[in-house]
């Protein structure tokens, strides 16, 4: 009970900061930032299980994902970090 309590009071006192922090979260700069950062990690993981077995083209396909997950993602930052100014 104690712990539920002191959650709800921090809450309560600091819900202007909450929704402050919250905010940015909807903008579409920040789906463009999850998108890349996805692409990034099954890329990642593709090129790294198929390049365990020997495979040039998994690694290749798993790099050319990472690659583009890496720029969607750039992009993204790069625009949030110009909406923020």
């Amino acid at each position: 009970m104690l712990i539920w309590g002191s959650v709800f009071l921090v809450a309560l006192l600091a819900w202007d900061a909450i929704l402050d922090w919250l905010r940015p979260l909807p903008h579409r700069d920040m789906w463009l930032m999850a998108l890349g950062g996805w692409f990034m990690v099954l890329g990642s993981w593709a090129g790294g299980s198929m390049a365990r077995d020997g495979q040039l083209f998994g690694l290749l396909l798993g790099g050319i994902f990472t690659l583009v997950g890496g720029v969607i993602f750039a992009i993204g930052v790069w625009n949030f970090i110009k909406a923020m100014r």
